[in-house]
């Protein structure tokens, strides 16, 4: 984020991110203004998100831990980072896109360790993955249906292709467990004008944010918020946005255009489902209330006792 400061992003986004993002636990009565007050005053002044991030967290003083990874994004390569095993159960993964070509390879969902596919042990015939020796199975069960009689050779074939299907399936099986089993869903993204590096990001407009939204919808929906307006779009039109590519014959939005990502959250797909009595992300934390007004980015604000939601402290 070289030339834009923590500063210059809207307070009503950062708070956003804080609560709706989950970057800091969530509470019962969390002294948002004050922790985005301090947050500010450590980090404003840089482009340190991450940094800004973890240390609104630690002001939270919560017992549970609330861990993020960090990974930043300059090739295609580094994605592969995210793939690797995590000393600790983690809230989250942050990733900073530091190239434009890093955009095209965004997901929305990261699979685990379950769910990753070695291609020497599959083959995909009209979308359907099919594993290479149920195929092998198959093709002998064929034979002996059809009363063919089968040639030695194809059959020797088949089986020393079997024993090779065993040894590849084993050696994947042995290097996937120094890879993450944990499921991560792409919840938002930061996004700032490819302009406004020159003015700091300090245009009302510089900075819009993608969240997804499993309020009003089953998680199909995401809201784009820019200065005092919102508005929704399918979750392919945001993962368009967001690639800055077609993505299944839809094509980025003529807005999107004028934005590039900046950071992603994905957030733990176990956590987001956890059970509500656990201090742990739930779907019912998400609320996307409008806001009575915003955020001041240097002063803390005397906030007058109401029925303020619980998540979003707005």
């Amino acid at each position: 984020m070289e030339g834009l400061q923590i500063n210059a992003i809207p307070s009503f986004l950062l708070a956003r991110i804080l609560m709706q993002l989950h970057a800091i636990p969530p509470g019962d009565n969390p002294d948002l203004i004050n922790i985005l007050t301090a947050g500010l005053r450590q980090y404003g002044s840089t482009s340190d998100v991450n940094a800004f991030l973890d240390y609104c967290c630690t002001l939270t003083q919560k017992d549970v831990p609330w861990i993020w990874t960090y990974y930043e994004i300059n090739n295609d390569m580094d994605w592969d980072l995210a793939n690797h095993k995590k000393p600790q159960e983690i809230v989250g993964m942050r990733f900073l896109l530091a190239s434009e070509t890093a955009r095209r390879n965004v997901q929305l969902i990261r699979y685990g360790r379950n769910k990753v596919l070695d291609p020497k042990c599959y083959h995909i015939y009209q979308d359907r993955i099919l594993p290479i020796d149920q195929l092998l199975y198959d093709t002998l069960d064929y034979f002996k249906q059809e009363k063919s009689s089968v040639d030695s050779l194809v059959e020797e074939l088949i089986e020393l292709r079997l024993e090779q299907f065993a040894r590849d399936k084993f050696l994947f099986q042995q290097e996937s467990n120094v890879l993450d089993n944990t499921t991560y869903q792409l919840m938002g993204a930061l996004m700032a004008r490819y302009d406004s590096t020159a003015s700091n990001g300090s245009l009302s407009d510089s900075w819009c944010l993608y969240l997804r939204d499993y309020v009003e919808s089953d998680g199909n929906l995401w809201r784009i918020i820019v200065n005092d307006s919102e508005h929704t779009a399918s979750t392919e039109q945001a993962l368009a946005d967001i690639r800055g590519i077609c993505y299944e014959s839809i094509l980025p939005s003529e807005f999107s255009k004028e934005y590039r990502p900046i950071y992603l959250f994905y957030i733990n797909q176990d956590k987001l489902l956890s059970s509500p009595d656990e201090e742990h992300i739930t779907l019912d934390d998400y609320t996307f209330d409008d806001e009575d007004g915003y955020l001041d980015n240097t002063q803390p604000t005397n906030v007058e006792e109401d029925e303020s939601c619980m998540h979003c402290v707005m």
